[in-house]
């Protein structure tokens, strides 16, 4: 009978060893899967943080680059004003007395590129001023004047 025994309890224990065995194997294969999975995790991690930094380079370009444009827009500003001003300038008279105004004696000149409509000399002498009549020059005329003051 003792043989029965020795004979079931050695069954028993090798049931057990194979049972433990088992649920060694169950643990190892959940180990590998778990590990396999925090591996994929880190890879897509990193993955992710390379389209963050991806992501805040490109808005930093983004940036500069409206900084940039708002740069350009000012100075087109600048030039569009500038070639307003030079055109004015550019048709408008300018004109040069070449005489004496004392003695009333002269020439007139237009050196600007604008027509001077209904200008008037305006000469002052002994607390008195004299204005000529009206002169209308185009652009490089000239006209003697004689009999101002």
């Amino acid at each position: 009978m003792l043989d029965t025994l020795d004979l079931a309890a050695t069954v028993a224990t090798c049931v057990l060893a194979l049972a433990a065995i088992a649920a060694f194997g169950a643990n190892f294969y959940q180990a590998r899967q778990t590990k396999k999975a925090v591996d994929a995790a880190m890879a897509e991690t990193k993955a992710v943080e390379g389209q963050t930094d991806a992501l805040l380079r490109q808005a930093t370009a983004t940036e500069e680059q409206a900084k940039a444009t708002q740069e350009q827009a000012k100075a087109s500003q600048v030039l569009a004003e500038e070639a307003r001003r030079s055109r004015e300038l550019e048709w408008q008279p300018l004109l040069v007395f070449a005489g004496s105004i004392e003695q009333g004696v002269g020439q007139l000149l237009n050196t600007g590129r604008g027509p001077a409509y209904r200008s008037v000399l305006v000469a002052g002498s002994g607390g008195h001023l004299t204005v000529s009549p009206p002169i209308s020059l185009g652009s490089g005329d000239e006209r003697h004047v004689r009999g101002m003051p």
